[in-house]
């Protein structure tokens, strides 16, 4: 079920990457970090295009401008020992989504970049953006493959093969895939709490019912739910209107809640990683205001 390991273009990514997610104001400056960047104006994803040699291997980094916000963009590569810079593209209009391709040779020479994006429709006379995100380098998140001839296949197979459905991307992806008109989203459906850092605008359905079974005057309280009821590969749960997860155990969770619990109290536990949280369970209950409407097998559980 997780989704967002299809061919996105030169783009089709594997986006589980922690994120930073700021809104834009006058002259911001934040660091991106990792090969995915989201923010409620706007995302930037890195991919490299893979060639026979450095100068031939692109680095490309695609900007998604979600809510209209910015109004040119440009490119600078800095030296962060001797502060020099260049400009690695020259700043132009920015409509909704725009690809920004480089040699990675260029990297070498210099390491750092600025994406620097405008509000206004002409450059400002000082040159100040109003957003600058920078990175150290391309990040070491950043996925390589030869996606031009991977998306060739796929157009060939389908003009081979007939029908009209190109399919591709994930959940992460969903609006950076300008190729198929599929999109292979599935985690969207329930969430996960992985996914819920990145800035999607999906909510997490998903939660595992458990029961206090033991408070403690310190603090905190114990639950009876552990790493057999979820999946962790992600990381660890949280805990609904929030409380600090200390440790899981096999049948039990620890945790410091956010107001005061006592045995008997049920919580809602929000899994990291949706997938295999359910192929630990038999059934799936769909819940509307407290009251069960559904019950739905788990076929696939223990995968």
């Amino acid at each position: 079920m997780k989704a967002g390991q299809g061919a996105a273009g030169f783009l089709g990514l594997s986006l589980l990457a922690f994120l930073v997610s700021m809104p834009a104001r006058a002259q911001e400056t934040v660091h991106g970090a990792n090969s995915l960047f989201v923010s409620p104006t706007l995302k930037i994803a890195w991919a490299v295009r893979k060639g026979t040699t450095e100068e031939t291997t692109t680095v490309v980094i695609r900007v998604v401008n979600s809510t209209g916000a910015y109004r040119q963009i440009g490119l600078d590569g800095v030296d962060p020992f001797s502060k020099q810079r260049t400009t690695l593209v020259a700043a132009q209009p920015l409509a909704t989504l725009i690809d920004l391709s480089i040699s990675r040779a260029r990297f070498a020479e210099y390491p750092s970049c600025e994406i620097q994006l405008y509000q206004s429709e002409q450059l400002p006379t000082d040159r100040h953006p109003n957003l600058t995100v920078f990175y150290l380098g391309v990040p070491d998140t950043t996925p390589e493959f030869a996606t031009a001839q991977a998306m060739e296949l796929l157009l060939q197979a389908r003009a081979d093969v007939g029908g009209d459905v190109i399919s591709a991307g994930g959940t992460g992806t969903y609006d950076l895939n300008t190729w198929a008109n599929e999109i292979q989203a599935g985690s969207y459906a329930l969430m996960d709490t992985a996914y819920g850092k990145l800035g999607l605008p999906f909510k997490q359905a998903v939660s595992v019912l458990a029961t206090v079974i033991s408070t403690s005057a310190s603090g905190y309280a114990v639950a009876n739910c552990g790493l057999k009821a979820l999946g962790m590969d992600h990381g660890n749960p949280d805990i609904d209107g929030g409380g600090l997860v200390m440790i899981v155990s096999d049948e039990h969770i620890t945790f410091v809640p956010e107001t005061p619990v006592k045995v008997g109290d049920l919580i809602r536990v929000l899994p990291a990683h949706v997938d295999p949280t359910i192929a630990d369970h038999e059934r799936m209950h769909v819940v509307r205001d407290g009251e069960v409407l559904e019950t739905w097998e788990v076929d696939l559980r223990g995968w």
